[in-house]
């Protein structure tokens, strides 16, 4: 017969109290009555705490692979620092192993088989260490896989920036508040990716494209000014002719019949 145990603090110790009431079964009459005798500096022990799993999960998930070896390192102190037993060990395996498969699982959404990952297997002549370095390796191949895919989406979502504006520089209301709703993103992402690409600040990119498609059609067609000002999304005419003659330092029509006249 074990103490009166509750709280969720004593569930490791109710459990060595139910494990050693089995044992005692197994060795005497099964209908006897047993007392528990306390293990000797048993509360001295450092157990595993269980909410390091959600951290792990947490941190495969994110790719932080220096947060994901630094749990396996402290788990790997636990097991070697202290007098604990093998099943005590393979607890904590299991419990980190069981942890890894499951952000496999969210993670690639298919089987370890399929992508090369495999776990490793227990059996009763297994290394307590290596197991522990080799699920440690699963486990940072993992976060390399979501850094990967992380790096895939971002690259994605930088051409997909770009081709959002190219595609509706002739919107008028066009800005970085638009582009953030539609490609759901923040507004200071936008902002400091088009200068990271360009040099230039949004506003700047975004009239650059205006004013090299208004080029395209003075050359192309006999559109006029007010014409093109709203085909390019300059809103107004005297905008346009502001914007064009600042890069310029001549009118749009000017410009044209000089450059028409150089094709010809």
């Amino acid at each position: 017969i074990s103490d009166i145990l509750s709280n969720i603090k004593n569930t490791k110790l109710g459990y060595q109290q139910a494990k050693y009431a089995v044992s005692i079964s197994e060795n005497y009459i099964s209908s006897g009555v047993y007392v528990y005798e306390a293990i000797k500096n048993y509360t001295n022990k450092k157990f595993f705490d269980i909410a390091v799993l959600i951290k792990l999960y947490d941190a495969i998930v994110a790719g932080e692979k220096n947060i994901v070896s630094q749990i396996f390192s402290d788990s790997l102190k636990i097991i070697t620092s202290y007098s604990l037993t093998e099943q005590e060990q393979l607890q904590i395996f299991f419990s980190l192993r069981q942890t890894v498969y499951s952000t496999h699982k969210a993670i690639m959404n298919e089987e370890f088989v399929s992508d090369g990952l495999a776990l490793p297997e227990y059996d009763q002549l297994s290394d307590i260490l290596r197991l522990f370095n080799e699920l440690n390796k699963v486990a940072v191949d993992l976060c390399n896989i979501v850094i990967n895919n992380k790096r895939s989406n971002n690259e994605k979502l930088k051409k997909d920036i770009l081709n959002y504006i190219n595609d509706n520089y002739t919107d008028v209301n066009l800005s970085a508040g638009v582009i953030a709703t539609e490609l759901l993103v923040s507004e200071k992402y936008v902002f400091s990716f088009v200068r990271e690409q360009t040099g230039k600040s949004l506003g700047k990119y975004i009239e650059e494209v205006r004013i090299a498609n208004s080029e395209r059609l003075l050359l192309e067609t006999n559109y006029s000014n007010i014409e093109i000002s709203k085909l390019c999304g300059f809103g107004s005419e005297s905008t346009y002719y502001r914007t064009f003659s600042k890069k310029h330092s001549v009118s749009p029509i000017v410009w044209r019949e000089f450059n028409k006249n150089i094709t010809t």
